[in-house]
């Protein structure tokens, strides 16, 4: 880097432009780095908060669905029934 930057400074053809541009490369990846962990931050905070609510769901989808195996129990026992009181089958 010390070499490059060396370089940049001495030539003549490049100079000014080459500095700016390694001032601009370095900021660059600073703010990308700074950047990425503030969404790293954010994906963990949320990550585990919808973990949380996923599994807390879980419980309740499985309870409805023997809610509706029952009920569907029970409406092929009306069923039933209605069609022995109306002599159908």
């Amino acid at each position: 880097m010390e070499q490059v930057l060396s370089y940049a400074i001495n030539s003549k053809e490049v100079g000014i432009f080459a500095i700016l541009f390694i001032v601009l490369l370095a900021w660059v990846l600073r703010t990308n780095d700074q950047r990425e962990n503030r969404y790293l931050n954010v994906i963990d905070k949320y990550g585990d908060q919808i973990y949380g609510q996923v599994t807390a769901t879980d419980g309740k989808v499985d309870r409805l669905k023997e809610d509706v195996d029952d009920l569907k129990t029970d409406v092929g026992v009306i069923k039933s029934d209605v069609s022995k009181i109306m002599g159908t089958k």
